[in-house]
């Protein structure tokens, strides 16, 4: 957030590589910048742009300027601090206005839900005091904090330099930031230092000089010579007209010679204002502004500059603009000052670098950190401890003479269990171990310094003490609770909801050990301390600091440091240090001190705005809920009364509906009668009227809308279903055609029940080639013994599908019977086609046509399958596959026989030619005579049914491969005898 005195900007740091590293919010006008306004109307906190539109009509209850002191009352930045809606909070200090404008940021701005960590970019010129009390007033916000603070002219420097980097010289440069913005100038020296250790660019704040006036001053300036002079009455609400005219006109003559300025209804019976102004009016303005006293004190700044440093001069801030004020500044400081700067954007984008070094994991081109040496230092009795900087650790050694320590005797109960443990069997007659306890009380005794000292820490502004802070000082307690936590037993199962706790009784004794030496090591302490003859050499005390966004610091340890004592052990080791026990609190100068009290009071009063701005939102959007509805009545009522729509609204609702609507319209032609209204009773009031209006109103919106829906889809729902219907009533047709049209199925369960019913005097096959043969009126041939182990196994399978075609039948059969739903899915379809008025929503319709299309695909597929079952049954493919092949065998078996009687003719020639024959190969004597083994003459001795297949394809495949070798035994032959010739 970079805050000035005219306008602030917000952006967030969005985690990239490269590039721009902030991303900005826009307001609720589509800007970048929002004016640093707060108006009050007497409930409601009106911030940036909407307390300008506010300060348009009431320009009495603004603030402005309330930045520069978070101390002071409201009152003193209000335009009118008179205005009666400032009764409320004329007691208030100006930390009010801050929080406003910080919810403002995060609740309208930022709006996130998750935790906002806020970096605020400010005026160097805010001191410690006045930076804490941002940091307090922000964190009373829900789920917000300070995440860092940065002065924006280190911000200003750091922008320029992201840009420049390969121009960066190692030994460092030098800045002067020009900063003139609305209600102050400021001008600082920075020097930007490379630090080898960190790998960073330390941009460093060596001074800083205020002026405070600035471009509104200017504005003021024109107002007092060449508009005032000519009006002679004006009101608050005039004034900021004049205001914002004449500064419009001093921004057009930065580009322009001469302007016209035209204030409306400024001269009395509301008579335009008109006069020419002129670049020299603005030039005269700068020159008694910024006059050659005031630039010789801020040209003061060149002390303290490196004379052996480069020095580069930058403007920054709207009103730098100014062609007069940079030639001024020009020419006092005798150098060229650049605008490489965007003036308005500048700061924010440096402040997102540096804030950049401080988010784990975020990663840029190079590392900037920032350093203000304008802030104070730490001091105890004169002695400077470290330099006040965000997030700055300081260590101290400090000679310290202790008071003399008494010892206090102290002690503290615990609760000890002795354990023993048994066996118990269980009702299964398993035996278990359990646990028994026996509680008791032990008080453990310790020895305890009862003294306290303290030591007071201040940070100077010159002479002036900012704050004083003040730590109180005793020797750390014995922390017997945590030693307690770390011996305490873990709880079973069955103990969980048990209340009793405590350690083992083994650890009791260590536990006291603890306490003795603690007691001990406190008596060595103190005995020490006691006896220490030159406490300041021997003694002191060791301080670890560090600083908080803001600068502020907190002492994070402190011990009593003993030098060259070996007095003190803890666990046989010689300890240096004892530590301490810290309390501390802070103490502002009145002059900027803001108690506690008034950031609670603050953030309520901002709560009750927020809730009252939350009625009103609610109140609008109600008001624009029955304008939308009564603007849109008519016309829904004129489409309900239209025959060709009489489906839609019964004559009785519509009669509602006009009742309804004309109590809406009377309501919103009064309205208007009403007082105005803006505090939080009169909004709810109002909120509960509208709300009874718009029950009816809304009652009437749900019927016009549902029946508007049903218009468009009813009649589209309606024929789906219809469609939906019918084909699933074609399907049950068929189906039942198909369940009466039974004789095939009936033979097809006649033949699976003739092959596996009990017959011993028949097997399958014989009863299956028995149906084949009658089937085709075919002679009996007494296959069945020409079958193989494969063809039953395969009439087994064929068999088994035969009766999935008959359990699929009886399915179908079972699901038709049972589609007497259909009729309930007639009388709906019978309903809604007589319905006057639409009333069923075509989800319902659509649900029972989804329904009814599932119900009719399940159906059509089993018809379908069943259908192709019946086609072409299973059983009947392979009986005449099995008939077929069970010939073949027979044709086989009998060359086989033949076969075996020739061999035991011994008639080779004969058994040869039944081969060559059957094979249909011609087979060569040597071919037939390698053949011939006595492996093979024994099996076709034993050939059979089940082996008749593989004895011939043997004798195939041994026959052709001897063939193939003579022919390449010749082919070899051949090609040896062709070479021999050549």
């Amino acid at each position: 957030v970079d805050l000035g005195a005219g306008t602030f900007q917000v952006g967030t740091l969005r985690r990239v590589g490269a590039g721009n590293p902030i991303e900005a919010i826009l307001n609720s006008e589509s800007k970048r910048f929002s004016p640093t306004v707060v108006a009050f109307d007497g409930e409601q906190f009106f911030v940036g742009e909407h307390g300008a539109a506010f300060q348009r009509k009431n320009p009495g209850p603004v603030f402005k300027n309330f930045l520069n002191d978070p101390t002071a009352f409201v009152t003193k930045f209000a335009y009118d601090p008179q205005a009666k809606e400032l009764q409320k909070i004329s007691q208030y200090q100006s930390v009010l206005l801050i929080t406003a404008l910080m919810n403002h940021i995060t609740k309208n701005l930022i709006n996130k839900t998750e935790k906002i960590e806020i970096t605020l970019i400010h005026p160097p010129k805010l001191s410690l005091s006045q930076l804490s009390a941002f940091k307090k007033s922000i964190e009373k916000l829900p789920n917000t904090s300070l995440f860092m603070t940065i002065p924006s002219p280190a911000a200003v420097v750091t922008t320029h330099l992201s840009s420049r980097m390969k121009e960066f010289k190692k030994e460092g440069q030098q800045f002067v930031v020009i900063d003139v913005g609305a209600s102050s100038t400021e001008v600082s020296a920075l020097q930007a230092l490379y630090n080898e250790e960190t790998d960073e660019y330390e941009v460093v704040l060596l001074n800083n000089i205020n002026y405070d006036k600035a471009g509104d001053s200017i504005t003021q300036c024109l107002i007092d010579r060449h508009v005032a002079p000519f009006i002679s009455q004006t009101t608050p609400k005039m004034e900021k007209r004049i205001f914002d005219q004449v500064d419009k006109a001093k921004v057009q003559l930065t580009g322009n010679q001469f302007t016209k300025l035209i204030i409306e209804g400024a001269l009395p019976e509301q008579q335009d204002f008109s006069a020419k102004l002129t670049r020299q009016n603005v030039d005269d303005c700068v020159q008694e502004i910024f006059s050659a006293s005031t630039m010789r004190n801020l040209k003061q700044i060149s002390f303290h500059l490196d004379s052996n440093l480069q020095t580069t001069y930058l403007f920054y801030g709207g009103s730098s603009r100014v062609p007069k004020l940079q030639r001024t500044f020009e020419t006092s400081f005798q150098q060229q000052i650049l605008k490489t700067v965007n003036l308005d954007e500048g700061a924010i984008y440096g402040g997102g670098l540096l804030a950049a070094r401080h988010v784990p994991g975020f990663k840029t081109p190079n590392r900037f950190a920032s350093v203000d040496l304008t802030k104070p230092a730490l001091s105890y009795e004169n002695q400077q401890i470290y330099q006040l900087n965000p997030f700055q650790k300081g260590l101290f050694l400090q000679q310290f003479e202790f008071p003399a320590f008494n010892l206090k005797n102290k002690s503290f109960n615990v609760n000890y269990v002795n354990e023993s443990f048994y066996f118990e069997t269980d009702e299964t007659g398993e035996k278990k171990k359990k646990a028994s306890q026996l509680f008791n009380t032990a008080q453990i005794f310790y020895n305890q310094p009862e003294n306290t000292f303290q030591m007071k820490f201040h940070a100077y502004e010159g002479e002036d003490s900012l704050f004083e802070y003040s730590c109180q000082l005793e020797p750390a307690d014995f922390n017997y609770q945590k030693l307690i936590k770390k011996y305490q037993m873990k709880k079973r199962a069955g103990e969980m909801n048990t209340g009793m706790t405590g350690i083992k009784a083994q650890k009791l004794q260590e536990l006291e050990n603890d306490a003795k030496e603690y007691s001990k090591q406190v008596e060595q302490l103190i005995k020490t301390l006691n006896q220490t003859k030159n406490p300041e050499q021997e003694t002191k005390i060791a301080l670890n600091f560090s600083s908080d966004s803001t600068s502020m610091p907190n002492l994070t340890y402190a011990a009593i440091h003993l030098v060259n004592k070996a007095e003190i052990k803890k666990n046989g080791e010689f300890i240096k240090e004892f530590p301490l026990q810290v309390k501390c609190k802070t103490l502002h100068n009145l002059r900027y001190m803001v108690e506690d009290y008034m950031f609670d009071e603050s953030f309520n009063l901002i709560w009750d705005s927020n809730f009252v701005q939350k009625k009103k939102q609610q109140f609008d959007e109600l008001m624009n809920q029955i304008e939308l509805m009564i603007g849109k009545s008519d016309e829904y009522l004129s489409q309900f009364k239209q025959e060709k729509l009489r489906k839609l609204v019964s004559p009785v609702e519509i009669s509602m509906i006009d009742i309804a609507i004309q109590d809406a319209k009377y309501y919103m032609d009064h309205v208007h009668l009403f007082p105005a209204c803006s505090h939080l009773e009169c909004l709810e009031d109002r909120i509960d009227d509208l709300t009874l209006i718009l029950k009816n109103v809304d009652k009437v919106k749900q019927k016009i809308s549902t029946n508007l829906e049903l218009q468009k889809c009813r009649p589209k729902a309606d024929q789906g279903y219809e469609n939906a219907l019918h084909q699933l009533n074609q399907t049950i047709k068929e189906a039942i055609t198909i369940l009466n049209q039974h004789q095939l199925v009936l033979q097809l369960q006649e033949a699976c029940k003739l092959l596996f019913q009990v017959d011993s005097t028949k097997t399958p096959f014989e009863k299956l080639f028995q149906i084949y043969e009658s089937a085709q009126n075919l002679s009996h041939q007494n296959l069945s013994t020409y079958t193989t182990s494969g063809m039953h196994k395969k009439l087994k399978k064929a068999s088994q599908e035969c009766q999935s075609i008959n359990s699929s039948f009886q399915d179908l059969q079972s699901r038709v019977q049972n589609y007497n739903t259909t009729n309930v899915y007639n009388q709906f379809f019978e309903d809604i086609k007589s319905e006057s008025v639409y009333k069923t929503k075509c989800e319902v319709i659509k649900e029972k046509t989804e329904k009814i299309q599932k119900e009719e695909s399940e159906l059509s597929q089993k018809l379908f399958k069943i259908q192709k079952e019946l086609e072409k049954p299973k059983l009947a493919k392979v009986a005449e596959k099995f008939y077929l092949q069970s010939l073949e065998y027979r044709k086989l078996m009998e060359v086989a026989a033949k076969m075996k009687n020739e061999l035991e003719k011994d008639d080779s020639l004969m058994l040869k030619e039944l081969i060559q024959t059957q094979l249909g190969i011609q087979i060569p004597d040597e071919v037939f005579e390698d053949v011939m083994t006595k492996k093979m003459k024994k099996e076709i001795s034993n050939i059979d049914i089940q082996s008749v297949d593989r004895v011939f394809d043997d004798l195939k495949s041994q026959i052709s491969l001897k063939i193939k070798e003579i022919e390449q035994n010749k082919n070899n032959e051949t090609k040896e005898m062709q070479l021999r010739n050549q």
